[in-house]
């Protein structure tokens, strides 16, 4: 086992698929969560019930082999701080969550937006293995990933496997055909690149390929990641990346697209 690391919270949770709320329910809030892709860093987004709005990064550590032990340490954000964060690309899992108390302990039962509920139970430092019997469980998952939060929100199913509206990443390609003017493309380059840092975009590959196949051309390529294709679409109509465009003013011949990924 791992030790957790310094000024982390370690968390024991087990997580039960269940059929209907509890009684005693204290208190909802709404959560957002975004999972910031290929990472172990996740944004949330809670609005409590008297319009409070906390928002916070947290780095989960596993200590295991499974989820169901983690480290977790939590930085709260400002309005700045959050603005900057959130254009990072990740996959997105919006829920309610009820909090109850049951033996002295809190409880929480995640809604989501399918109607699915998975009960969260934190049993400190001392462990059980027992079904709890106030609650309507329908299934002991605690082990299985794909209903931990990152797996709900990487695979974006429902209960009964089907798709939710969940942003997926996309892909800025630029491939340069031709370059007419040098300068211009220069001009370009140095504008272009902070606006669509700025949009949220991350720089994957940009230069000439190491190999070609079929109808491949050895023209300089650019590839963008955005957390969506409305992000994508969004930083190019941006003011910024606009003035880059009016920057080129016809100093290359581009193939430009977005795709979304899979």
């Amino acid at each position: 086992m791992t030790d957790p690391p310094k000024y982390a919270v370690v968390e024991r949770e087990r997580r039960f698929l269940v059929r209907s709320l509890p009684d005693g329910i204290t208190a909802t809030r709404t959560i957002v969560d975004r999972y910031v892709t290929n990472t172990r860093l996740r944004l949330r987004e809670v609005h409590e019930d008297d319009g409070t709005v906390v928002r916070k990064l947290s780095h989960k550590v596993r200590l295991g082999a499974g989820p169901a032990e983690v480290a977790c340490t939590n930085l709260y954000l400002d309005d700045e701080e959050w603005a900057l964060l959130v254009t990072l690309p990740a996959r997105v899992l919006r829920k309610t969550r009820h909090l109850l108390r049951h033996n002295g302990g809190t409880v929480a039962v995640d809604e989501h937006e399918d109607g699915t509920l998975i009960a969260e139970i934190d049993d400190g430092d001392q462990p059980s293995t027992r079904v709890p019997a106030w609650l309507d469980v329908i299934e002991d998952v605690t082990d299985d990933e794909r209903w931990t939060g990152a797996g709900l929100a990487r695979a974006g199913v429902n209960a009964q496997g089907v798709g939710q509206d969940v942003p997926m990443t996309a892909y800025w390609i630029s491939l340069y055909k031709e370059i007419a003017d040098e300068s211009k493309l220069l001009a370009y380059a140095a504008l272009a690149g902070p606006a669509l840092q700025a949009a949220g975009g991350t720089f994957i590959a940009r230069g000439l390929p190491e190999e070609v196949y079929e109808a491949g051309e050895r023209t300089r390529t650019v590839l963008i990641e955005f957390a969506s294709v409305d992000a994508a679409r969004a930083a190019h109509e941006s003011p910024a990346y606009q003035a880059a465009l009016a920057a080129l003013d016809g100093g290359a011949v581009r193939d430009l697209r977005i795709v979304p990924g899979v």
